[in-house]
């Protein structure tokens, strides 16, 4: 005959049970939601200078290692050694601000 302590342990290992099958599920799921952080661009200036190189590559006017020159011309006060810092960031970051691939 099953006492009131033995209803309440098999209740408990019930809940257990429970619990580790419902973190079995979510694991699953924010696996294969991949979820990301949405990219935050440092100000307004980098944000434009990257959604110019976005528009550049979409373009293909270019070969991307050429677009320091491309972001000169787009911004004569930048120079040189900072178009391609932006550049380089921009490549960086390429990825992490979702940006699709030649096979997309």
């Amino acid at each position: 005959m099953k006492t009131p302590e033995d209803k309440r342990q098999r209740q408990i290992a019930d809940a257990v049970g429970d619990l580790k099958a419902l973190q079995g599920i979510m694991a699953e799921a924010m696996a294969e939601a991949q979820v990301k952080t949405p990219f935050v661009y440092k100000d307004k200036q980098q944000q434009m200078h990257f959604e110019f190189l976005d528009a550049l590559r979409s373009s293909g006017v270019t070969n991307m290692y050429g677009g320091a020159q491309y972001l000169r011309a787009e911004f004569p006060r930048m120079e040189r050694k900072t178009s391609f810092e932006v550049l380089a960031d921009w490549m960086k970051t390429f990825e992490d601000r979702g940006c699709p691939g030649r096979d997309d």
